[in-house]
């Protein structure tokens, strides 16, 4: 599987907050000590953030810390909080328009749907932590 940047970028600052024991840290501080670029960093922050994988809190002193212990976040967490639900093609979709489906010749829907299921079900098992 090819993990997206976004999501490699994510690992690393759950990491890098993960390593400061809970105190508040700057995006710029953040950002320049993992490599990535400031407004990258911005993006997935909020995304992080809105899903409760870390906090925000703004002002002069404000910064960004983990949210939760670092044993209760997972790939899956991650996943979701930047790409959305799991989906397949949107013409696999039950509810959407699919004109194969229509007459009755698509018979990958049944496998695909399955598919999806499997990995809603199961991409949530890997962890964030690089050290485990």
């Amino acid at each position: 599987m090819n993990i997206q940047m976004s999501i490699n970028y994510a690992v690393r600052i759950i990491n890098y907050l993960n390593k400061q024991n809970g105190s508040l840290k700057t995006g710029i501080e953040i950002s320049k000590s993992i490599a990535m670029p400031y407004r990258r960093f911005s993006m997935i922050a909020s995304q992080l953030s809105k899903k409760g994988i870390i906090r925000s809190v703004r002002g002069k002193s404000g910064g960004h810390y983990l949210a939760k212990p670092i044993d209760q976040i997972n790939l899956g967490d991650i996943y979701l909080a930047l790409q959305g639900d799991i989906q397949t093609n949107r013409c696999f979709q039950k509810n959407q328009q699919c004109t194969i489906e229509k007459i009755g010749a698509c018979h990958k829907l049944g496998i695909i749907c399955s598919l999806q299921a499997s990995l809603a079900t199961n991409i949530p098992q890997g962890e964030a932590s690089e050290s485990k």
